[in-house]
């Protein structure tokens, strides 16, 4: 962009709204109703087994107790099963996928009713020279863990980043993540420029 040199824009990690437009947001729009549709398992399943893990125990997100790992590794490979049962064969001919075709085949109406004004062509950036600051570590013991729960993993506090430049047309998808709206907040990337 022109303001480049006098323009620098900071963006932490996952942040949504530097990647937010028409286009971005239709994406994913259609990626979600895409993987909606081919669900097969109950959504419940797959959570109970995340959480809970098999016979009452505790699933993936709390690890296993002791030095026993196999029961952990057991519950990762019941929660791939279900995730790949879910994935592999795409019920084609359902009541919902008729629903989101027919849906789809509405939006492309529309897009090409409004012709030459359709919102998918303007392309908005972020201004100036970009700074990604990406992820590239995490600390490891207790506090760091107990902040991660207290804040159900929104926190970027123990993380480590560094700073890349990009082009501003990089960030042209929406990247879902526990963090993509908290990333936004100033303090947080206040926080990290200070280090």
């Amino acid at each position: 962009t022109n303001c480049e040199p006098w323009t620098t824009t900071f963006v932490l990690d996952n942040d949504i709204v530097p990647r937010l437009s028409v286009l971005a947001l239709e994406d994913l729009r259609d990626e979600v109703l895409e993987l909606i549709s081919r669900v097969k398992v109950s959504k419940y399943k797959v959570f109970e087994t995340f959480f809970r893990g098999r016979d009452g125990r505790r699933g993936c997100v709390f690890g296993s107790e002791g030095a026993n790992y196999d029961f952990y590794d057991d519950d990762l490979d019941d929660l791939t099963h279900i995730i790949q049962g879910i994935l592999d064969d795409i019920p084609h001919d359902t009541l919902y996928s008729r629903q989101v075709q027919e849906f789809l085949q509405i939006q492309d109406a529309r897009k090409e009713a409004r012709g030459e004004t359709n919102s998918r062509r303007i392309r908005l950036f972020p201004p100036g020279r970009m700074i990604h600051l990406v992820k590239t570590g995490e600390e490891g013991g207790c506090g760091h863990l107990l902040t991660k729960c207290i804040t159900c993993c929104t926190s970027n506090s123990g993380f480590f980043y560094t700073p890349v430049y990009i082009s501003n047309d990089d960030l042209d998808e929406i990247v879902v993540n526990g963090t993509m709206g908290t990333d936004h907040f100033i303090d947080r990337i206040h926080d990290e420029l200070q280090k």
